[in-house]
């Protein structure tokens, strides 16, 4: 089980961090970005215990932050306008077949829905991911 860095307030209370997630394209082509990330509160039990979110679109050498989490890890896939992608087998998940905005944590694809893998990042900090060549 992954542990979470852990900070102690003024007070004495121990909580655990914030951490940003942020994407940067190095690619050369514009990329499209979808995440999952443990959700147990909101999508626990049958649904899979994951929000999957999606999508931010990355223009050439720009970044974007698409999460603030206590968590240690994100799931990510993304493709590029040429039909490049970047993919993984470490969680899948349902996204919409026809590149709507998306925010859910169901399990079972829907009629028109694609599945599709994720790979997964650690971190213990701030991490701008980057995506390239």
């Amino acid at each position: 089980m992954m542990t979470q860095p852990r900070v102690v307030s003024l007070d004495g209370e121990t909580k655990a961090s914030n951490r940003q997630v942020r994407f940067r394209n190095t690619y050369g082509s514009f990329l499209w970005i979808c995440i999952a990330f443990p959700a147990a509160a909101n999508c626990g039990g049958s649904l899979g215990g994951h929000l999957t979110r999606g999508w931010w679109g990355i223009g050439l050498n720009q970044e974007v932050h698409v999460l603030t989490t206590q968590e240690s890890w994100v799931y990510f896939m993304a493709e590029a306008d040429d039909g490049a992608g970047w993919g993984g087998d470490a969680l899948t998940a349902c996204i919409p077949g026809d590149g709507r905005a998306f925010d859910h944590c169901k399990e079972t694809c829907l009629f028109g829905d694609r599945r599709v893998g994720m790979r997964a990042r650690t971190f213990s900090a701030d991490v701008v991911i980057t995506l390239g060549r």
